[in-house]
């Protein structure tokens, strides 16, 4: 297992959170998908292949602003790099 992997692997977590703002970028390398919560904080939510998560595109597609989920994410904010926490799951979590 590479380091990359180590990483993704090593740092997962899980957290319950309210989406403020769901957005798209198109890039160079792509779409990137950002996800902004109530409490100031951003995710990206990209594809892992090293976790078998493959459908980003998709789990995009349901996150509703305005909602709270239950998110599983990996990675920490790295500034100087621009990288955020993944999201690899999301569960909305009904009230």
């Amino acid at each position: 297992m590479g380091p990359w992997a180590c990483y993704q692997h090593g740092t997962q977590s899980t957290d319950e959170v309210t989406i403020r703002k769901a957005e798209s970028q198109r890039g160079e390398s792509g779409t990137s998908y950002l996800i902004y919560t109530e409490d100031d904080r951003t995710f990206a939510m990209n594809d892992a292949w090293s976790l078998g998560h493959f459908s980003s595109s998709d789990l995009y597609g349901k996150i509703v602003e305005g909602k709270r989920y239950k998110i599983t994410y990996y990675g920490e904010r790295i500034y100087f790099m621009s990288l955020y926490p993944n999201i690899i799951k999301a569960k909305e979590i009904k009230q």
